[in-house]
Order: structure tokens, then C-alpha cells, then sequence
């Protein structure tokens, strides 16, 4: 049985494309300012254009305000959200 990975904190279309080739289940773009890996939607969704369909694309948040959620749904529209928060007030 193989595993299922995920590789995050995804910055550049080279590390995008290594993650592909190696044939990777989902790939992990950060949305958290305090993070070195910090990317904006419209940056992660410019590097997810050429990402095969069956490969997931994950947002992955740290309390993340609506807005970001927001403008994450936006511009990347993830398959997933990857996030802290326990509660939606």
C-alpha cells in the first residue's frame, strides 16, 4: 500500500514541479504572514496552473481571518482548507 503525502510551504514552479513529478497526492501552499513559506492566493494559484487535476491542492492557514479565507476561495480555490480554527462565529 502506498502512503498518501502532502508536501507544503510550496514557493517556487520548480518545487511545484518536483513535487508532481514525484508524484505527490496534494501539495501545501502556506497562508500565514509568520511563515518564511507566506504566499499570497493569486501566487498560489499562478503556481498551481499547470498541477494535474488529481493532484489536491491544500490551503494551509493559521488563524487565518475571513477575508484571507475569503480571497483564498477566491483566487486558488482549493480542494481542501487546512486550518486552526475550531469555531466560525
Amino acid at each position: 500500500m502506498r502512503p498518501w503525502i502532502k508536501i507544503c510551504g510550496l514557493t517556487t514552479p520548480a518545487a511545484v514541479a518536483a513535487a508532481v513529478e514525484a508524484r505527490v497526492e496534494a501539495i501545501g501552499f502556506v497562508f500565514h504572514a509568520g511563515s518564511p513559506r507566506d504566499l499570497r492566493p493569486r501566487d498560489a494559484a499562478r503556481l498551481s496552473r499547470e498541477v494535474p487535476r488529481e493532484v489536491l491542492r491544500v490551503a494551509v492557514t493559521r488563524h487565518p481571518t475571513q477575508a484571507l479565507v475569503d480571497e483564498i476561495a477566491a483566487e486558488l480555490r482549493p480542494d481542501l482548507l487546512q486550518t486552526d480554527l475550531e469555531d466560525y462565529a
